[in-house]
């Protein structure tokens, strides 16, 4: 069965190795790669595969922003966050079980020591956890535009010193408690 690439839509897919016992499809035109997580599943309990921390040299993602149909079943793929830190996103068919990873993604998995916790990041803690960090993140942001950069860098030394003082919770009473 000849399947099309989900990405670029005018690539074939065709079989490869992402790594020793690991059979995957790859779009030759977008470099993409679609791994069933069966295989991926079995590779993991198989494998003695470790990840290798690459040196700090920049590594090119490629992330596809549409939505996109998986090309065994044709139904929509959900786009997963890989962290907070970069927009890369994972593309899973939750009918099938495939996995779309575009060119570039499993090398920035490698980097980040990731490769073997696909099913993690699959997952909606992994998720939360990501959306919990950028909120907190515009959090701090919104504070530095109020308080303005000096006086947002002294809050961020009491909260730091405060959060390890053995009497936070009276100190934070009085810092409460309205004066009357």
């Amino acid at each position: 069965m000849k399947l099309n690439c989900p990405s670029c839509s005018n690539g074939i897919l065709k079989p490869t190795k992402l790594e020793p016992g690991l059979p995957a499809l790859s779009c030759g035109k977008c470099s993409g790669v679609l791994i069933s997580m069966l295989s991926y599943r079995a590779w993991l309990e198989e494998s003695s595969y470790q990840n290798i921390n690459p040196a700090k040299t920049s590594i090119e993602v490629d992330d596809t922003e549409h939505a996109m149909a998986c090309p065994k079943c044709r139904n929509f793929m959900t786009k997963y966050r890989v962290s907070d830190k970069g927009i890369n996103r994972l593309d899973s068919c939750g009918s099938c079980g495939e996995l779309w990873i575009d060119s570039g993604e499993w090398e920035l998995l490698a980097s980040l020591n990731l490769t073997k916790s696909i099913s993690s990041i699959l997952s909606q803690p992994w998720q939360k956890q990501i959306a919990l960090r950028e909120a907190d993140k515009k959090n701090e942001q919104k504070v530095l535009g109020v308080l303005g950069e000096q006086d947002y860098l002294k809050v961020k030394d009491l909260k730091g010193w405060l959060s390890s003082h053995p009497e936070k919770e009276v100190i934070m009473r009085y810092l409460l408690r309205k004066n009357h």
